[in-house]
Order: C-alpha cells, then sequence, then structure tokens
C-alpha cells in the first residue's frame, strides 16, 4: 500500500462496502483487506479483478477510436490516470472519456464504424444529451466498453470550461502508450479532475482526491496555479489540496469549509440529491466572487425549471 496514512484509515475503519463502492474505493479496499486478512466481499473482489483487465481493454478501445475518427480528441480520466495510481486495478472504471474538437462529428463517425448506442437504465433521455457536456455515450462493437465523447469539460455552474484548444495546444501522448492518441498536459488534467469532482457538489468521490494527488505530484506548481488561476479555479484547487492532505495523507485535521461542505467523504457516504444541490450552491461564494456565484445560481435555477418542464413534456 502507498504511504496514504489518512486513506487507510478511512478504509479500515468503515464496513460499508457499498459506500466505499459508490467512492470508487473497491479495488484499493480489497488489496487492503488481503494485506491484513480481512474478510472481503466476493463484489469487492470482482470489481478488483476487473479493473485489473481495464487497462488492456481501454488500449483496445482507444487504438479503435483513433481508427474509427479523423477527429482530433484526448483521452482523461479513467485509463489516462489509472495507470499513475501505484496499482491500475486500484482504480475502477467502467469508460473511457475524451475530449473531441467536434462531439457529435466523432460520435457519427463512431456510429458509422459500429459503434451501439448506449440504451437501457444507465442512459439518459435524448433531450438530457443535447443539453449536457458530453453526447449520448457509444458502445464499442466487441469490448462492452462505453465512450463519452464530451463537447466540453464538466465544470462548476460558477466557472466557465477551457476551449478545446487550450487543452490540444500542448497536449502530450497518452500514459496508455496508445500511438496517435493524446492527453492534457498534468497540470491541465488535475484541474480537469478538480472541476469534474466538483460539478455536482463540492468533491464527489474520494477516488477524485487520490486522481488529483497523483497528477498534481507530476506537475510543476508554478504550471499547475498559473493555469488554476486563469480557468477561475484557484480557490478551489487549496480546497482540494487540504482535503488531499487531511483525508489522503492524514496530515492535518478536517478544515471547517471541508466538514460544511463535503462531510461525506469523512463518512464514505452518499449524499442525497437535495444534499447535492445545497452544498453546491452553497460552495460557490466561497470558491468565486459573489457576483458570479449569484449569476450562477439564476442560472441553475433556470436550468432547472427547463428540465422540469422538458421531463414533463416528454412525459404527456
Amino acid at each position: 500500500m502507498p504511504p496514504w496514512s489518512g486513506l487507510v484509515k478511512i478504509i479500515d475503519r468503515t464496513d460499508d462496502w457499498r459506500g466505499l463502492e459508490l467512492h470508487g474505493l473497491l479495488g484499493i479496499a480489497a488489496a487492503r483487506a488481503a494485506a491484513t486478512g480481512r474478510a472481503t466481499p466476493a463484489a469487492a473482489e470482482l470489481a478488483r479483478a476487473a479493473a485489473g483487465g481495464n487497462l488492456l481493454r481501454s488500449q483496445a478501445v482507444l487504438e479503435d477510436l483513433r481508427r474509427g475518427t479523423n477527429r482530433e480528441f484526448l483521452v482523461f480520466k479513467g485509463p489516462e490516470v489509472a495507470v499513475r495510481w501505484p496499482d491500475a486495478s486500484w482504480r475502477e472504471y467502467a469508460d473511457v472519456d475524451v475530449l473531441a474538437d467536434d462531439a457529435e462529428a466523432m460520435r457519427a463517425d463512431l456510429a458509422a464504424a459500429g459503434w451501439r448506442d448506449l440504451v437501457g437504465p444507465t442512459a439518459l433521455r435524448s433531450t438530457t444529451y443535447e443539453r449536457i457536456h458530453h453526447v449520448r455515450p457509444l458502445i464499442h462493437p466487441t469490448l462492452s466498453m462505453t465512450v463519452e465523447i464530451h463537447r466540453r469539460a464538466n465544470w462548476p455552474t460558477w466557472g466557465t470550461p477551457p476551449p478545446f484548444e487550450d487543452l490540444a495546444d500542448d497536449a502530450v501522448p497518452s500514459a496508455t502508450g496508445v500511438t496517435s492518441v493524446m492527453a492534457p498536459t498534468a497540470p491541465k488534467h488535475a484541474l480537469l479532475v478538480l472541476a469534474h469532482s466538483c460539478a455536482r457538489q463540492p468533491i464527489e468521490q474520494l477516488s477524485q482526491l487520490v486522481d488529483l494527488l497523483v497528477l498534481s505530484e507530476m506537475a510543476d506548481v508554478h504550471d499547475l496555479h498559473s493555469i488554476a488561476h486563469r480557468w477561475g479555479l484557484f480557490r478551489l484547487l487549496g480546497f482540494a489540496h487540504e482535503a488531499i492532505d487531511s483525508l489522503i495523507l492524514g496530515n492535518r485535521r478536517d478544515s471547517l469549509a471541508l466538514r460544511m461542505l463535503a462531510p461525506h467523504l469523512r463518512k464514505v457516504s452518499w449524499p442525497s440529491a437535495r444534499q447535492q444541490q445545497l452544498r453546491r450552491y452553497a460552495s460557490s461564494p466561497v470558491f468565486t466572487s459573489p457576483a458570479v456565484a449569484g449569476r450562477a445560481l439564476m442560472a441553475g435555477a433556470g436550468r432547472r425549471a427547463r428540465t422540469v418542464f422538458v421531463d414533463r413534456r416528454e412525459d404527456d
């Protein structure tokens, strides 16, 4: 196990394997249980075994993505960050995420190449995909792995995600080793992970803090802070690094902001939709200016109203 003393203590003291699953920690929790002789549910062992094979599957998926389209894209999260963990089988993921210069065109290319639409209970309404950050996911023709093609990064409501060109202009070869597939630089990737983790509430999962830690350790601190300032994430980055220091590294006590805005992390629990929404809006003035937070609140209320209206119209 790595020297992540705070995370190890959190894992050791909880018997809530469902909570560990929701926080993306089944793989590392199963590894910790094996090292200490603790009983492990079969589901956790299966999750760890599946995660161990994810890298090979995702490499094959990325190779077929590259063959299936001429669009420019960057791989991020999932396999791109799993290879940074001490053991890739500790980092669970069920899909491959890419950012594209033209998500709709890339999706059309892959559909023509035999990729299938995601359907079933995990799929959203068609109108929902028209307004969120990614298009309807596609499933690989043979590998049963889902691909999410992002129009833009998933971002807190009070901020504005960077354009694709900002991410692509200094992109680097993917850490997955797939030829001709590129990825964001370490500091930009770290901030993409950070923004995604706070799109619905401040730091949704403990595993996202680990992702941020391993990517931040690869990044130049000056570059990381400079880009965070430019993207409006500097305050949020400070909050997240305090959370890492407390929850993952065990070097400090939880701050008041962490206890108020993200108590689910220490408890390894999952907030209700209403709690998520309240914490999202309550955190906006902490991470941005009051004026920007106010505009985000009004815009969020408008989006919520439109969602309810559209959903009811589709149900009629």
